[in-house]
């Protein structure tokens, strides 16, 4: 969604003040471009873009600050700032149209789901989005990260068996470089089912050894990774909003919207396949 379109959600946009729509770039940058913090010259940049009139941008955004609309995080860089505050939460609800709900995230996944063509992706991609839409934070994130894997196995899949196999070989010899070294599996993928037995963390570490992400990406993923984890398990982490927002902001950024992942094959297995969940049997888990 580019800035025009996100910004057409705010009633007369034009006639805001220019603190609002600054307001509303930044929310632009984190929710549509996954920055989590931005500097005055990307809101400048975004602003020249669409021709969006503006003065003294560095007042407003002290103002801003002093609202505690947005904030300096931590060993932030000079002039970096960052959104998603609760009262810069509050303040876009309020410019919102009453009676709806300021969730882009929400759309890029109604966007996404729109555009899918298997129907057992689809059903559990909009289930995900269903528990996102009604709090239930823990439950989307468990269903969102199978659509994260389900659409890592449809890539690996159009590799042949002895690609994945070797990628898997070369892997365990890297003694040095991170985090490789760490992988010390011995494994022959010789099928779908025995694709499907990779744990996920190995399956990400497999797709940055082949290139199809790359370092921080890996890293974020992780994160997300742990994250389901934490969401599927007993535990007294508390996960809240930003936390879900965050998660499906990063897995819809580098997976499913990123071009390396279209796959050109038309038959796709199910997201949750026989060797997970053995029909007419209990789950091992």
């Amino acid at each position: 969604m580019d800035f025009e379109k996100f910004g057409q959600q705010f009633p007369r946009f034009s006639d805001l003040s220019i603190r609002d729509q600054i307001l509303i770039v930044g929310y632009y940058l984190y929710y549509q471009e996954g920055r989590e913090k931005f500097f005055i010259s990307d809101v400048r940049e975004v602003l020249d873009q669409h021709r969006i009139a503006y003065s003294n941008l560095g007042g407003y955004v002290n103002s801003l600050l002093s609202k505690k609309y947005i904030k300096q995080p931590r060993n932030a860089k000079k002039g970096e700032y960052q959104v998603t505050t609760s009262q810069g939460d509050k303040r876009v609800e309020e410019l919102y149209p009453k009676g709806q709900t300021f969730a882009p995230i929400q759309q890029d996944i109604n966007e996404i789901i729109s555009i899918i063509g298997n129907e057992e992706y689809r059903k559990y991609l909009e289930e995900a989005a269903r528990c996102l839409s009604n709090d239930c934070y823990r439950a989307s994130i468990v269903l969102g990260w199978c659509s994260v894997i389900f659409t890592i196995n449809e890539k690996l899949k159009e590799l042949r068996y002895s690609v994945i196999t070797k990628a898997l070989l070369d892997m365990k010899k890297e003694s040095k470089k991170q985090p490789f070294k760490y992988f010390n599996k011995n494994r022959k993928v010789t099928n779908d089912d025995e694709l499907f037995e990779i744990f996920d963390s190995d399956k990400l570490m497999m797709i940055l050894w082949l290139n199809i992400i790359d370092k921080q990406q890996y890293e974020r993923l992780m994160s997300c990774y742990k994250l389901r984890c934490h969401a599927s398990h007993p535990a007294d982490i508390e996960i809240e909003k930003e936390n879900a927002l965050g998660f499906f902001r990063d897995i819809i950024n580098m997976i499913l919207n990123n071009p390396k992942f279209a796959v050109k094959s038309k038959k796709s297995n199910s997201v949750f396949s026989d060797w997970f969940f053995p029909k007419g049997k209990a789950s091992r888990f």
